[in-house]
Formats: structure tokens, C-alpha cells, sequence
């Protein structure tokens, strides 16, 4: 009989444990955002959009990229409320956030080194750690300005507290040549939305306020496909005189993380007030070195001491732009692992219309010919802009664009900082340009 109670008394207790785990509403401190009716996962980020497929916006081929249009939360409405972003550390060479306003100017951002793993894990990006295991973190985005203190930990803040009120930012989310598709076998971070005790629902005003897809309309892909075309008529036109852009000769190298103060530097005819010095959409984690080419001459030569990887960088790069196909539109970009180094540890670029490439130039881009000498790149245009970055530069490395502080459009003053890394040219005919490259001596020339 006693057995036969306490048999009864144990299937009561198990079905109200099971009524009381699958009926009783579950409370916690976040919910994800696709609990929002009609959000569906893959409607919360942007596409991917890789460097090596979407080329314009300034991209690099051997980066993907992701937006997210996060709605700024009321404080008034919403006191102590937040978002979060769950996710996996990516294998990758880099990886980052960084929020801009939805005009593109800078808020903040957390690069891959200083995010605190969750307990259990590691930061592969820190000291020793290796990829060889899964590794998460948690970020929250706040809105409200940096403390004077200093950042809490794994903590973004949308300094949009201090300004007139947006809608929305925008999250940018930066991976460099991932080892796993496109996102380091990571997938991409859950949001979610938060705020001290306890939350069951996501507020449905906040639903309705998310913008599907990072607010990238769909027609920015086709429009891709258009300027492709447009790139491939853009180089048809090299050495034709374009009215009112007058590069520097010699060309001079400047900091160009604004749009419209680069483009000031070569149309000195445009009104002073367009040579802005706020950064407008750019990685904070670099200060892009830009110096605008002239293509009416046959070739132009280039060279420069490249960094060390590891040591002094995570990782660089340089390619040519068309600043008015696509806003900096990537014609040829190559990175550290593709370029060819010269016997003294330069590297050599020369810059040819496509039609007027010596065929015994090395193309790092498609690794054609493979005995090829120097590299090559094409103008691509009547604007070609040669621009290099250089990520996540070491405090050993002071001679890094990072860390100049004067005038970003002081050519000398940025030559004098940066050294021998600052990049030397020089303007030449085809027949001056064959004639060193048959002989080999175009890596002897000095530079200006």
C-alpha cells in the first residue's frame, strides 16, 4: 500500500513540475529580438556583403561586412533598458563593432581584443589563445555617453544621449579574411533586448522600430552589378584631361577617413569648408593613408616600406578607388599576403591604364604572370586614389598614420611622421617604365 501511495505521490509531483516548467512564463534579464512578431532571423542583419563581390563603399576584398539598424531606446519610456549582442568570436584576422550615427559620423566601437570572454572561454585575439574551441561573448549597446570613468566592460555607448535625438544607429559589424566562410564559422550575433530585473515580452513599439535587413535596400545589389559596368567604361577614359581635379605633383599622401577632405585636396577649386576632419563611416582602428594619382601620365611608380605583420600590424593593405563610382568605389585592392617585395624588403607598385600594362608586371590580384616582376595595379579611372590601411597598429609602432595627431591634409607633416613608411612616387613614360623593368632597376630609383 505504501508503495503504491508513494508511486502515486511521485507521478503527481512529476506532472506538476512538468506543468508548472512548460505553462509558467519564462522571466530573464533578455529576450531576443526575433521574438517580435513578423522578425524573422534573417531579416535582423544586413546580407553579408564581402569586399571581393560589393566594391563599392570603400570596402576591402578581403573583409565582409554587416549592418544592423538598431532603434535608440527612449530613457524616459525605457529607464535602464538596453540591447545586447550574443555571439561566437569568428576565426578570422580581425574582427569588430562599431556604430556610427544613420549620417555616418562615428559613436564608438569594440574591437576584437577587448571584448571579455563569457566564462568558460576564451578571447583568441588576446595573448595565446587559440581558435581550437568555441568561444562567446556578451555586449551590450547603451544610451547614454561614455562615462568620465572610463567603458564598463563590454559595454557600446550611443553617445546620441548628448545630441538631437536619432531613431536609429547603425551597427557596423567587420570581419577580416575570415578561416570559415564568410562569418569564421561563427554565425552572426543574436540581439537582443534587455533591462534590469526581468523582461517577458519586447515592447512592441521597439518591434516596430527595427529595421529589417540594416536598412540596406534591396536595389544596393543590383546597383552593384550597375557600377561594375560602369568601372569597366570608367577605364576607357584613363588620360583624358578631367576639368577642375588637379592632383598634387608630386602626389601627397593625407589622412583620408573623410570623404569630402579628400576630395577637396585633389579640387582645390571647391570652398574650404568642405575639407571636413571628422571621420565619416571609416574603421577606427586605422587612419587610411590617400593620395590621389594623375593617370595623363603613362605610369606612375610607387614604393614603400611595407609593415610587419603580427609585430606591428594585424593587418594591411592597399588598393585604388574611384571616389565617384559608388562612393570609393575598390577597382584593386591587395593585401600583405599577395603583394611581392622588392630584394630590399620594399615593395614596388606601378600604376598603368589596363590597356598599357607591360606584360611582364606582376598582377597581385589574380597572381598572373607568375613569374611576373614588381606589381601592378590599374588606374581604373580618371580619379584613381590609392588607399592604405593599416589595422590595428602596435603602440611599438609609432610611426603609424594611428598615431599622427596634426593637420590630416599636411602631406610633409605626415611624411616626417611616418618615415620610411611614408610612400614614395614617381611619374614616368611606358618607354621609361620598360626600359627599368627589362633591366630591373626600377626598385633603385629614388622616389619623391
Amino acid at each position: 500500500m505504501k508503495s503504491h501511495q508513494s508511486k502515486c505521490l511521485l507521478y503527481v509531483t512529476l506532472n506538476i513540475f512538468l506543468w508548472v516548467l512548460l505553462c509558467t512564463p519564462v522571466f530573464a534579464d533578455t529576450l531576443t529580438i526575433t521574438q517580435c512578431p513578423n522578425l524573422p532571423w534573417e531579416d535582423v542583419w544586413s546580407p553579408s556583403m564581402s569586399g571581393d563581390e560589393f566594391q563599392f563603399g570603400g570596402t576591402d576584398r578581403h573583409a565582409v561586412y554587416w549592418r544592423l539598424a538598431l532603434p535608440v531606446l527612449d530613457a524616459r519610456k525605457y529607464p535602464n533598458a538596453y540591447f545586447e549582442l550574443q555571439g561566437q568570436f569568428p576565426k578570422a584576422t580581425y574582427f569588430s563593432f562599431h556604430v556610427n550615427t544613420k549620417t555616418s559620423a562615428f559613436l564608438d566601437k569594440l574591437t576584437d581584443y577587448e571584448i571579455v570572454p563569457e566564462p568558460g572561454s576564451d578571447n583568441p585575439y588576446r595573448g595565446k589563445a587559440s581558435f581550437n574551441k568555441q568561444n562567446f561573448y556578451r555586449i551590450k549597446i547603451v544610451n547614454s555617453p561614455k562615462p568620465p570613468h572610463g567603458r564598463a566592460e563590454n559595454t557600446i555607448y550611443l553617445t546620441t544621449g548628448e545630441k538631437k535625438a536619432e531613431d536609429h544607429v547603425i551597427v557596423m559589424y567587420r570581419i577580416y579574411e575570415p578561416m570559415e566562410g564568410k562569418d569564421g564559422g561563427a554565425g552572426l550575433p543574436q540581439v537582443l533586448f534587455g533591462k534590469e530585473g526581468t523582461v517577458t515580452t519586447v515592447p512592441s513599439e521597439i518591434c516596430e522600430a527595427f529595421k529589417r535587413k540594416g536598412a540596406v535596400p534591396d536595389f544596393m545589389f543590383s546597383l552593384e552589378k550597375k557600377l561594375d559596368a560602369r568601372a569597366e567604361r570608367l577605364e576607357r577614359r584613363v588620360g583624358r584631361r578631367t576639368p577642375l581635379y588637379r592632383p598634387p605633383n608630386p602626389v601627397e599622401f593625407i589622412v583620408g577617413d573623410n570623404f569630402l577632405g579628400m576630395i577637396h585636396h585633389a579640387f582645390p577649386v571647391l570652398p574650404d569648408f568642405v575639407a571636413k576632419e571628422n571621420p565619416t563611416g571609416a574603421n577606427m582602428d586605422t587612419r587610411y593613408l590617400a593620395g590621389f594619382l594623375d593617370p595623363s601620365f603613362e605610369a606612375t611608380v610607387l614604393r614603400f616600406k611595407p609593415p610587419l605583420v603580427r609585430e606591428q600590424v594585424r593587418y594591411w593593405s592597399v588598393g585604388v578607388y574611384q571616389p565617384f563610382n559608388g562612393l570609393m568605389y575598390a577597382k584593386a585592392v591587395a593585401s600583405y599576403r599577395e603583394l611581392q617585395k622588392d630584394p630590399d624588403g620594399y615593395i614596388t607598385l606601378v600604376f598603368t591604364a589596363e590597356k598599357n600594362k607591360p606584360f611582364t608586371l606582376y598582377d597581385p590580384i589574380s597572381g598572373r604572370p607568375p613569374d611576373g616582376k614588381y606589381n601592378w595595379m590599374p588606374y581604373g579611372g580618371s580619379y584613381p586614389l590609392v588607399w592604405f590601411r593599416y589595422l590595428v597598429p602596435s603602440p611599438d609602432f609609432q610611426q603609424a598614420l594611428f598615431y599622427y595627431k596634426g593637420n590630416p591634409y599636411d602631406a610633409e607633416a605626415i611624411r616626417r611622421h611616418m618615415k620610411d613608411y611614408y610612400p614614395m612616387t614617381r611619374y614616368m613614360s611606358l618607354k621609361e617604365l620598360n626600359l627599368h623593368v627589362e633591366e630591373s632597376t626600377l626598385w633603385k630609383l629614388p622616389g619623391r
